[in-house]
């Protein structure tokens, strides 16, 4: 909480008013806002629990000073079990990568868990579209296989004759308005 006597560290000041301007509407000043929120959330040195790609790079915010403790990196099996521990020393903004296996990782400050994390294998090459072209698909569907997923409408005739029954229904009313409007522009007999 900011007061006089301890303002806060990073604040964000609009120079408008924001009641009667259109900014809830513009996209930018979302993203303004959430990029705001994310650089205080990851200068904060709180608790992360994270799903990772093998060997992604992560940037993690510890504790500083003389009596900061190392970090503690432990790399964990599919099983659970620990399978490599590195000590690394602490900064204000560590990097770290995932491990290179799938598996499950913790990061540590003394007493203090900065990271949980579930380490997976993601293959770019599923996220790569250049070999991509278009394809006619059609040919290769059945007949049979249409007929089988298709049911057929048991009231096909009832719906047939209520719309020829709506035909003959409208020709007749149009009909007899069309004969009217041809007796009153003939001449009549004198």
């Amino acid at each position: 909480m900011a007061t006089a006597e301890a303002p806060a560290s990073r604040q964000l000041c609009f120079n408008f008013d924001l009641r009667l301007s259109n900014a809830s509407t513009q996209p930018a000043f979302i993203v303004m806002l959430h990029r705001f929120a994310e650089e205080l959330r990851e200068a904060k040195v709180a608790p992360m629990t994270e799903l990772l790609e093998s060997g992604q790079p992560i940037t993690l915010a510890a504790k500083t000073g003389a009596d900061a403790p190392e970090l503690v990196m432990q790399t964990l099996g599919l099983d659970g079990k620990v399978v490599k521990t590195d000590t690394l020393p602490a900064s204000a903004r560590a990097k770290i990568d995932a491990p290179l296996d799938a598996g499950f990782m913790k990061v540590r400050q003394g007493e203090t868990d900065l990271l949980t994390a579930s380490v997976h294998f993601a293959d770019t090459r599923e996220a790569d579209f250049n070999a991509c072209k278009p394809e006619n698909t059609l040919a290769q569907g059945s007949a049979a296989a249409v007929e089988r997923h298709t049911d057929e409408d048991h009231w096909w005739r009832a719906w047939f004759l209520l719309l020829l029954a709506a035909l003959l229904v409208s020709w007749h009313f149009t009909r007899e308005r069309e004969v009217a409007k041809k007796r009153a522009t003939e001449p009549q007999p004198a």
